[in-house]
């Protein structure tokens, strides 16, 4: 799906699901990034700070009170999907 047929979708105002954003062109995946956190108060997560388990420990720690969280990962591909084992023993 295209970058503007995805923010005019009824999809980024509720998501649901994990998605997966990468690509060379920064631009777009910034203007999603913003897209996100302001319609769903996303955290973002860089991947050479966080490991698998925290990631995961983030994803499940909704609250009562509030939908499910939207976490942003930036730069997931270029250290957190790397430990390969770790991914694994997580899923």
């Amino acid at each position: 799906m295209q970058l503007r047929e995805f923010l005019k979708s009824e999809e980024i105002k509720s998501p649901s699901g994990v998605y997966l954003i990468y690509g060379e062109e920064n631009y777009f995946i910034d203007q999603l990034s913003k897209a996100l956190k302001e319609l769903h108060n996303a955290t973002v997560l860089w991947g050479d700070e966080v490991t698998i388990r925290d990631l995961l420990l983030n994803i499940n720690s909704g609250t009562l009170l509030h939908k499910r969280p939207v976490f942003l990962v930036r730069h997931a591909q270029e250290t957190l999907f790397k430990d390969k084992k770790a991914l694994l023993k997580a899923s």
